[in-house]
């Protein structure tokens, strides 16, 4: 009888984000189909996302705590290597270790283990750069502490990119020059399940209907983690002054995050409690994203993110940040790319002409068909995973 092969997942967080999903998108596809899968959680208390799926699907869930320190900034590094050391020198009977990054320090101390036991290890950039104001979530307590990550963070991708024992992955073009410098890599496109996003009024309506909002209101959505990258501040800023051109606009929320208390405290400043809707993790975003007329996405750091390749399949146009957002990502000819620079007011103008636009059901259908038809379809990707796994 032939075994399955065993593939370890390392990268999955708390958050039901992009990162997240791409992981799942492989497990859901391949998992007892010749293929089975372990995923790391690094944190000792909490769940990862999407645990209890895995669990009642066969997975298996090792807890390694490597983010559970969180002082003094070399003995962190210290406690991460002896605890990656640990846990392959009890486990290192995978076929593969595909591992999911965000931050090349991180990354590094895994690879660094894996190689010891001669296994294929896989990095997957899942960044275009390393978001240094933050570290698990938290601000950087000192300039010393902010030094020292950086200058880890330089050393650890010369060792990247001159690593040629690693096959490596990125999300996006700059998310691999990022990681692996002039270094080869390729490209593994984000891909998703577009059947499940296709417009439908019947899926509009019970949207609306389970978030009270009346369908002469316009929607205005954001599908992110609350966090320093997706810049809600300003996400917020310029909802208020699209409120004071049209209060027939709503903003929807999906995502949840350490930033939410401070988002929350800026939404009261502004009186906008009825007009920002906060839904927290969701499992039904194709239904949500049914009922959007516009997402919003002022990010400051991004790969290629999973909402707005959805978010084109439901037929909704995006109004994203310019030289951040990559160029590829407009599958549809739908988003709008605008500069961080420009104020808020300008930004809110923008927002409205889109709304004003005619995204009819014919034009949402075209976008369905845009997407399903190019190389962000699920099984793309996964046809280019699967000869990775098998080489």
């Amino acid at each position: 009888m032939k075994m399955n092969k065993k593939i370890l997942f390392i990268g999955m967080t708390t958050n039901h984000g992009g990162l997240e999903t791409f992981m799942m998108n492989i497990f859901r596809k391949l998992n007892g189909d010749g293929y089975e899968f372990e995923f790391v959680k690094e944190f000792s208390e909490e769940k990862i996302a999407y645990e209890k799926e895995i669990l009642k699907n066969d997975g298996v869930v090792r807890t390694v705590p490597v983010r559970d320190y969180d002082g003094e900034i070399i003995k962190k590094f210290f406690m991460m290597k002896k605890l990656t050391h640990d846990f392959f020198k009890q486990h290192h009977d995978y076929d593969a270790v595909h591992i999911n990054g965000l931050s090349t320090n991180r990354v590094m101390f895994w690879v660094n283990e894996a190689q010891k036991y001669g296994l294929k290890v896989i990095v997957h950039s899942h960044m275009d750069r390393d978001v240094f104001e933050t570290i698990n979530g938290r601000l950087f307590t000192t300039f010393l502490k902010k030094s020292i990550y950086k200058t880890f963070a330089k050393i650890n991708k010369l060792k990247l990119e001159k690593n040629n024992n690693i096959i490596k992955f990125a999300a996006s073009k700059n998310a691999g020059i990022h990681f692996f410098g002039n270094s080869d890599f390729s490209v593994i496109n984000n891909g998703i399940n577009v059947d499940k996003f296709e417009f439908s009024y019947k899926k509009k309506k019970n949207a609306m209907s389970d978030l009270n909002i009346s369908e002469s209101c316009k929607i205005i959505m954001t599908v992110a983690k609350i966090d320093y990258q997706k810049n809600y501040p300003k996400i917020i800023n310029v909802f208020n002054q699209i409120k004071a051109l049209n209060s027939r606009v709503k903003l929807v929320i999906v995502g949840n995050g350490d930033e939410y208390p401070n988002i929350l405290r800026l939404v009261k400043k502004y009186g906008l409690e009825n007009d920002v809707i906060f839904l927290g993790i969701r499992n039904d975003v194709d239904v949500l994203l049914s009922a959007a007329d516009l997402i919003l996405m002022p990010s400051i750091v991004e790969a290629f993110p999973f909402a707005l390749v959805e978010s084109q399949a439901a037929g909704v146009p995006g109004l994203v940040s310019e030289g951040v957002v990559p160029l590829d990502e407009n599958i549809t000819g739908e988003l709008t790319y605008y500069s961080l620079d420009e104020d808020d007011v300008s930004w809110a103008k923008v927002a409205l002409n889109i709304l004003d636009s005619d995204i009819n059901e014919e034009k949402k259908l075209k976008m369905y068909k845009d997407v399903h038809d190019s190389k962000y379809n699920l099984n793309n990707s996964i046809r280019e995973i699967k000869k990775i796994y098998d080489r």
